[in-house]
């Protein structure tokens, strides 16, 4: 900015000013101290001067004064708005927060107050690239290539942003400017090179199809690259589009023969050979011929069985397991378990396996190899199928038939979990470490099952084996820093069923700042994949940061947590409920006896941890209180949601638009509540859980005297629509307790748990204990399937709201087990 458009309030004098500069420099030099001094100096004789005064907050910063830092930034830009400087100071403490959508306005506010600032406008283009704004990002790295033209980045990143843009015609043109720029060809063995121009040629496909793709591989990119598959692949990919397919054929056998045991090379393949895909004989003759050629491969012999049916598929099957299970493969099973979708195929291979396993018995000296194999598969058959007691019998007699084989004894914990045993599976899974003491994987699924069972000190024990152990000899700190997402899920669940919510949610929430830090390493990227010529692998980090909120493990998380905050803001909201309804006299009345036993129950469980707490010695909040004690748990619930709601890949994901239903629904947004239910019904939800929450929005809506009557009318003229079999849009309002008992039980044990918690919601719970308990008789014998639902059902008669004695809750129990007698978990 030219000197005399400066305020003159901003203008020191030149002493003064030589010091501003310099704790500028020393700030970059990372001279925190000797910076903050200066700039406090400066201050003292010009204490209203902003640009000083956002200096010296951006020095508390990175001094690690974070709080009070940005408070001094955010004073030094409403001393001084229309300083580039303290926007751009503003901005740098916001990205440092992660904070994106902000620091992106004030870096913005900064270019526009200093249009020239070449650093500026490439923080800004990252941000850009960080928000996912690309029609902003070409803009900005255009600018940044006029500005630098010599640099081969601006080029490759003009070109980035134009191809997530979706104009690969112009990113045509700029690699296309770039590559006639050169006064010689680049050789071969330039890795640089190689990346940019096997991008080029996929820029070229998207940009004009594959005729010019092809014609542009040839030209400029074959022989001149080092990636000679992807020149392979690409070339055999455009053949095949342009209907040329005999070299087709020609370049995928040739792709087979480097790799025999890539899929999508034999998909290819019947492609080029124009294999009708219904004539079955002629298929399984092509992948007969492969099977001999490349005898070592599985897939030409495991995809038949793909396409195949009846008698055929019997024989390929037969062939294919005898072969696995006589050679002793231990994950046969896992092989096959795709074609399990196919009831008819799952009933063909149990058949083959246990014909196989006759025909064993009747020898006289069977191969004990075979033997074992054979009852291992079975049992992992049965424990997929649900039938839990055959799959335990077969796994206690491969552990009879081989003691020392480990994977027997694994399937048989595993099928101990699924029923329930969750004490005897972590026995059974700790013997079989024992067996190995040097397998880190048994030593994993040793550790989740002894926290499923609430053995959290022998867990600990046990995984400190493999652990880089601190000074108490404990690994939990280890797995944090290796942000072992398994292990961090698995104790915060652990922690919730000890009804310890404060550790529960430091985990929960240490899962999650994983994925948040996933994120946030984009940033990094976006400067050096450019620098260094990596650009298919930026794109292709750029998609999968795209899906990163669909992460298993963050939603799992996410769940966890956000299940957690509304407990708590229930609670709350019934607490205070109950209190206003009483005299207001008796201290000791019921609401605050419940309210005080809870209390106790949190700290006595946070108490019995604090001894074995695994926290940074500058964890201020080692014990998780103040996440248990927030103001606002549906807002903190929510944040954690947004991620997640907007991710694309969720939208299928019925459990994320519950968890949005439940959350837009408490912070009383109707329409975003009705959004979210639809979105559910379309993913796939239980038409009980979808009655039981249109009961809720209609209760909520009638009882609801804050909202005006305007917003409360859009929602319940849309409720029908989604219930549409219902009355539930009726007026005056139906008996809604009526409408959930008539169209929310089903018969099954599911539909009766989405009544209850239905009912407990619109404060009618009364004989929910005795309708859970008749839904739980009706459980068939052996399916541990509903056990999940056993376990939601004694939730929802243990919460306050419910109302409900001991002694019911003791029936219900004592039903579950009854309807289980396999677990012991009641």
């Amino acid at each position: 900015m030219a000197q005399n458009t400066v305020p003159k309030h901003r203008v020191l004098p030149p002493k003064d000013a030589s010091n501003f500069r310099s704790a500028l420099k020393l700030y970059e030099q990372k001279q925190y101290k000797k910076a903050l001094k200066t700039a406090e100096g400066v201050l003292k004789k010009h204490p209203e001067h902003g640009e000083t005064l956002a200096v010296k907050g951006l020095v508390l910063y990175f001094m690690g004064k974070k709080d009070e830092a940005r408070g001094i930034v955010s004073g030094a830009v409403e001393k001084d708005p229309t300083s580039y400087v303290c926007w751009h100071i503003n901005g740098i403490c916001l990205r440092q927060d992660r904070k994106w959508d902000e620091a992106l306005k004030a870096y913005t506010k900064a270019l526009q107050l200093d249009p020239e600032n070449q650093n500026i406008l490439r923080d800004l283009s990252l941000l850009q690239t960080q928000t996912r704004q690309y029609a902003q990002m070409v803009s900005s790295k255009a600018r940044l290539l006029k500005d630098k033209p010599g640099f081969r980045a601006n080029w490759s990143s003009l070109a980035i942003a134009h191809h997530l843009a979706g104009d690969n015609a112009a990113a045509d043109r700029t690699l296309s400017s770039f590559e006639e720029l050169l006064k010689e060809p680049l050789p071969k063995t330039d890795g640089e090179n190689t990346e940019v121009l096997v991008f080029h040629n996929r820029v070229v496909y998207n940009a004009h199809g594959p005729e010019k793709a092809l014609e542009h591989l040839e030209n400029k990119v074959n022989g001149k690259v080092m990636d000679e598959l992807a020149v392979l692949e690409y070339r055999a990919q455009y053949l095949l589009e342009l209907e040329r397919y005999k070299e087709a054929e020609r370049e995928i056998r040739a792709l087979i023969k480097r790799n025999p045991d890539c899929y999508e090379y034999y998909e290819r393949l019947e492609k080029a050979l124009q294999v009708d895909s219904t004539n079955l004989t002629l298929r399984k003759a092509l992948y007969d011929r492969l099977s001999q050629k490349y005898p070592k491969s599985d897939v030409p012999k495991y995809l038949p069985l793909k396409f195949l049916s009846g008698e055929p598929f019997a024989k390929a099957a037969e062939k294919y397991l005898r072969e696995k299970l006589v050679r002793g493969v231990p994950s046969a099973f896992v092989l096959v378990k795709p074609l399990y979708r196919d009831s008819e195929k799952a009933n063909g291979i149990v058949k083959v396996v246990t014909g196989l396993l006759q025909e064993l018995e009747k020898q006289d000296r069977p191969d004990p190899s075979a033997v074992v194999w054979t009852l291992h598969f079975l049992a992992q058959h049965y424990t997929f199928v649900g039938e839990l007691e055959k799959a335990l019998d077969y796994a206690n007699k491969a552990i009879e038939h081989t003691p020392t084989l480990v994977e027997p004894i694994m399937a048989k914990a595993r099928i101990l979990k699924h029923v329930g045993d969750f004490e005897g599976a972590a026995q059974v899974m700790d013997s079989a470490r024992e067996l190995d003491l040097q397998d880190r994987f048994v030593n994993t699924k040793t550790v989740k099952y002894q926290l499923r069972a609430g053995k959290m000190e022998k867990a600990i024990s046990t995984l400190s084996l493999f652990t880089r152990n601190d000074s108490n000899g404990r690994g939990v700190q280890d797995l944090h820093d290796m942000q072992a997402m398994w292990f961090l899920n698995e104790q915060a669940e652990a922690y919730v069923r000890a009804q310890n919510r404060g550790l529960a949610l430091k985990r929960f929430e240490a899962a999650i700042k994983t994925i948040d830090d996933f994120d946030a390493d984009q940033w990094d990227f976006h400067v050096y994949c450019p620098r260094k010529g990596t650009l298919r692998a930026y794109i292709d980090m750029i998609k999968w940061a795209d899906k990163l909120y669909s992460d298993p493990g963050y939603i799992r998380a996410a769940i966890g947590a956000i299940n957690l905050y509304v407990q708590i803001f229930d609670e709350r909201q019934y607490e205070e409920r109950m209190l206003e309804n009483s005299d207001g006299t008796n201290g000791d009345s019921d609401a605050k006896k419940a309210s005080k036993k809870k209390k106790k129950q949190n700290s006595e469980g946070a108490a019995a941890k604090e001894a074995t707490l695994d926290a940074k010695p500058d964890d201020e909040d080692p014990q998780g209180r103040r996440l248990v004690g927030t103001k606002d748990p549906i807002g903190d619930a929510f944040a954690l949601w947004k991620p997640m709601g907007d991710c694309s890949v969720n939208v299928c994901n019925p459990a994320v638009w519950k968890l949005g239903f439940e959350l837009y629904l408490r912070q009383a947004k109707y329409v975003l509540a009705i959004q979210a239910l639809v979105k559910a019904k379309a993913a796939g939800v239980p038409q009980s859980w979808l009655v039981g929450a249109a009961v809720r929005v209609r209760h909520v809506l009638e009882t609801d005297t804050t909202s005006p009557p305007a917003l409360r009318a859009l929602p319940l003229k849309m409720l029908p629509s989604i219930v549409p079999d219902t009355d539930i849009g009726a007026s005056p309002c139906p008996d809604l307790a009526q409408v959930l008992d008539k169209h929310a039980l089903d018969g099954t044990l599911g539909g009766a748990v989405d009544w209850a918690y239905s009912r407990v919601a619109i404060n009618k719970p009364q004989s929910i204990d005795k309708e859970l308990e008749k839904a739980v008789g009706g459980v068939q014998s052996g399916d541990y399937a509903s056990l999940d639902s056993a376990f939601e059902a004694l939730d929802i008669v243990r919460m306050p709201q419910a109302q409900l004695s001991e002694q019911s809750i003791a029936d219900l129990s004592s039903a579950c087990a009854k309807a289980f007698p396999m677990a012991t978990i009641f």
